[in-house]
């Protein structure tokens, strides 16, 4: 029996020491094996918009947001025959029907027929909707304003030149499209400057509806 209780013992001993060992060896493989860098961590911060990637922590964090796009604003002044004129902030390539409806939209004696709606504003446009009955003002809004308003009614900007006026600044003019814009400059460029305006009538595309809406509008 003495025997036995020594070889149990001895069995237990081996046991205890099988089991020292192999939590030995754990701690030294976990020690062993590095932590990943903070730099190379990548976290996800947030969700839809305003989402924000990051990586590392701490001061020497780097961030990389979501890109956004930003917006390049003009000012163009709107008077005349509208609900509520004044100077506004638009996106650069709005067009005249958006500057309308920036100032409240047209007045109910508004003559909205006058003028191109389609035409494209620049910054310090400034866009004259005339009444019902009054003569059509150009609008400047493509070419720029020239020199101060007159004192007036509706403060008409001065004429567009047809020898000089780019594409932007015809197409501005009541009735004539791009189509139409670019026959002028293509008819000026065979036959130089205009010596009047009636040699309008010669361009393809205007007919007497449209000299009657341009002709105080314009100069050769």
């Amino acid at each position: 029996m003495r025997i036995g209780r020594i070889h149990r013992l001895l069995a237990a001993a081996a046991v205890a020491l099988l089991v020292v060992g192999v939590g030995v060896w754990g701690v030294a493989s976990a020690r062993k094996t590095p932590s990943p860098p903070a730099d190379s961590l990548l976290l996800l911060s947030g969700s839809g918009a305003g989402t924000q990637l990051q990586l590392g922590g701490g001061e020497g964090g780097r961030t990389a947001d979501q890109v956004t796009t930003t917006t390049v604003v003009i000012y163009v002044q709107v008077s005349g025959a509208v609900r509520h004129p004044g100077v506004y902030q638009l996106a650069r390539g709005a067009r005249v029907f958006e500057a309308l409806d920036a100032a409240g939209g047209a007045a109910a004696d508004a003559d909205t027929e006058a003028i191109n709606l389609a035409a494209v504003v620049s910054d310090g446009a400034r866009i004259v909707v005339p009444r019902v009955g009054e003569a059509p003002a150009a609008v400047s809004g493509v070419v720029g304003d020239s020199g101060s308003g007159g004192g007036g009614q509706g403060g008409a900007a001065a004429p567009i030149s047809l020898s000089t006026a780019d594409a932007a600044a015809l197409d501005s003019l009541p009735g004539i499209g791009p189509a139409t814009a670019a026959a002028i400059i293509a008819y000026r460029e065979e036959h130089g400057p205009f010596q009047s305006v009636d040699e309008l009538e010669n361009v393809s595309g205007i007919g007497p509806a449209t000299m009657a809406r341009v002709r105080d509008l314009v100069v050769p």
